[in-house]
């Protein structure tokens, strides 16, 4: 309720406000989103937030992340927020099996190398590098990663359903 009543005052100003940027009110999120890695450290430093902490739901998000649960450094892979990441990795936070997924959708080279340094192993990201446009991510796991092409169905599903079109002339040929 008390969350609420702040949203309330001013006549809904706030709450007008964090729909018109379409931010996540939590200052740790709105840091990470903008790379803002001076005032993510003071935020943890500050115990304001947890360096594993997980991205509390917020309706003014404008964006759906591709799995539930994302946490910060996840969250700071799928921003492309490489200075946030980086902060966040030295600080310790822990790296899972997911974190090549938010690398991949997030689609920074840097971020992407530093997950293969780690060891993290990329595997059944194709679909996520088409869901977020990124042909030249796609290319690299399917060439260099040598991640399993999709069977011919599941492509042309995923080029349609994600209007990739341009990789049905290269890819179509390889799908038999």
């Amino acid at each position: 309720m008390n969350v609420l009543n702040e949203l309330l005052n001013n006549d809904w100003s706030i709450h007008l406000n964090y729909l018109s940027k379409g931010n996540h009110p939590h200052l740790a999120i709105k840091s990470i989103e903008i790379d803002d890695v001076k005032n993510l450290s003071i935020l943890i430093a500050n115990k304001t937030i947890d360096k594993d902490s997980i991205v509390p739901y917020s309706i003014y998000q404008r964006f759906q992340s591709p799995l539930e649960n994302m946490t910060l450094i996840e969250l700071a892979a799928f921003c492309s927020s490489i200075e946030c990441f980086k902060y966040l990795l030295l600080n310790g936070a822990k790296q899972n099996e997911r974190l090549p997924i938010f690398a991949v959708c997030g689609g920074n080279a840097e971020i992407i190398h530093i997950c293969e340094q780690n060891n993290l192993e990329f595997k059944d990201e194709v679909e996520f590098s088409l869901k977020y446009h990124h042909i030249e991510i796609f290319q690299w796991l399917i060439e260099t990663k040598k991640e399993k092409f999709p069977p011919m169905n599941k492509f042309l599903e995923y080029c349609v359903k994600y209007s990739c079109y341009s990789l049905l002339i290269d890819y179509l040929p390889k799908c038999t």
